[in-house]
């Protein structure tokens, strides 16, 4: 069953993972349809939703393979993106 493992609100945080599962050196990792930057980019139910069906497709659905790459990618999330609290 396909569980959604990425359900952010924050665009600039959605467009981040997009990235990272775009330009991430990792085998496991194969996106068969590529994200649609011009259509989809500021929407982050779709966003979220392109990178639920990566990570399920990538990974088969093991879901300790997935929270591991979702927790690296947060982390590189969390020391890539500022706060929207720091642009106050």
């Amino acid at each position: 069953m396909d569980r959604d493992y990425v359900s952010e609100k924050d665009v600039r945080k959605c467009q981040f993972y997009v990235r990272y599962i775009e330009q991430v050196n990792n085998a496991k990792i194969k996106v068969k349809t590529d994200f649609n930057w011009n259509d989809k980019s500021g929407n982050v139910d779709e966003t979220c939703y392109w990178i639920n069906n990566v990570l399920n497709s990538s990974f088969r659905g093991d879901e300790r393979d997935i929270n591991e790459f979702v927790k690296r990618m947060e982390s590189f999330c969390k020391d890539e993106i500022l706060p929207l609290t720091e642009f106050d």
